[in-house]
């Protein structure tokens, strides 16, 4: 929040601008309001404390009474022609700064003619001006009130105008393995687990038939020569088939 700076000499119009502050400070607070240059630590310029107190204000209030632009020193110098004048460098720099500068007149008195005005300070005499009375005091307060809302709103931040973000489908890398099984079995394995058993019963067809002929054989009494072909001959069928292996399971 911005804060109002209100400028004011003590001699010409201090009773109305420590009233204007009363008023002000019950509408916006005790810290949005800058009035005494008394305030200023000892020992510090004064034009210095000016130029960062007016860096925090978003508006000045001149206040101006009847004695405003002919006020003199003890010299009898206007005080206005003279550069050090503290009224005058707070009109000034905020001039500079491009600081709204709203003149308020009490006491019946108007704002000065660009003529009756130091050149540093005649852009001032173009400045729109309002008005307090002591009639109407409350009514013009509360109305000046409103029109310094504005000054005192903190000004929002551009939001970033960001772009949404991309919206791709998304695609798992090659080398992550997928965390569901396949869904069917690989069946390369499924052919020689065939193959096995059908040379598993044709071993045991023969050894059977093997042993059928010799018990035919010497029943009956035949031919020693074909019995000694069915004998040995089987035998080495199967030694050449799976040498020396056919009756360990294989896995």
């Amino acid at each position: 929040m911005g804060k109002i700076f209100i400028s004011y000499r003590r001699d010409d119009a201090g009773e109305a601008a420590g009233r204007l502050s009363d008023n002000l400070v019950e509408r916006f607070g005790r810290d949005s309001i800058f009035m005494d240059v008394d305030g200023i630590a000892l020992g510090r310029d004064f034009r210095t404390v000016i130029e960062e107190t007016l860096g925090q204000c978003g508006v000045m209030l001149a206040v101006m009474g009847k004695d405003w632009l002919q006020s003199k020193d003890a010299k009898g110098n206007r005080r206005l022609d003279q550069p050090t004048d503290y009224v005058r460098l707070e009109i000034t720099t905020a001039l500079k700064r491009d600081i709204p500068v709203i003149p308020v007149c009490v006491q019946g008195a108007g704002v000065p003619s660009c003529d009756d005005l130091p050149d540093a300070l005649k852009n001032f005499a173009f400045r729109n001006a309002f008005e307090l009375t002591h009639a109407r005091w409350s009514s013009d307060v509360q109305l000046l009130t409103e029109r310094l809302r504005p000054y005192m709103e903190p000004v929002a931040a551009p939001q970033a105008n960001n772009p949404p973000p991309p919206t791709h489908s998304y695609v798992p890398p090659a080398h992550v393995p997928s965390a569901q099984p396949p869904l069917v079995a690989p069946n390369v394995a499924l052919p020689a687990v065939k193959q096995k058993s059908s040379k598993k019963i044709v071993k045991w067809a023969l050894v059977g038939l093997l042993f059928l002929m010799l018990l035919i054989t010497f029943g009956s009494g035949g031919d020693a020569a074909l019995g000694g072909c069915i004998l040995f001959g089987l035998p080495a069928i199967f030694l050449i088939w799976d040498p020396a292996k056919w009756f360990v399971a294989k896995p």
